[in-house]
């Protein structure tokens, strides 16, 4: 008959950080006498759209004339997005 224990492992919260959405760790596991094995672990965080965009201006103002043809470009501005993946594309 086999007898098996259940383990809680505790593991030292690891640093999240936006642009590393991979982290790769080593779990050894062991029966308490000689043997133990030891396996690889990639984790692979799925980001969520949780930072908004952020304008280097908040605030942005320009005259036209009216003689301004549609399409012509009138101003242009810059923004960033702490995001990763798609969710840091602006659209």
């Amino acid at each position: 008959m086999n007898v098996y224990h259940l383990y809680c492992l505790v593991f030292q919260p690891l640093v999240y950080q936006q642009s590393k959405p991979t982290y790769h760790v080593s779990v050894q596991v062991s029966d308490g006498s000689f043997s133990s094995r030891t396996a690889a672990v990639t984790i692979n965080v799925v980001d969520i759209n949780n930072n908004a965009p952020t304008f280097s201006q908040p605030m942005t103002s320009v005259p036209l004339s009216k003689s301004v043809p549609i399409g012509h470009n009138v101003a242009t501005v810059t923004a960033s997005d702490a995001d990763f993946g798609d969710n840091a594309e602006f659209k």
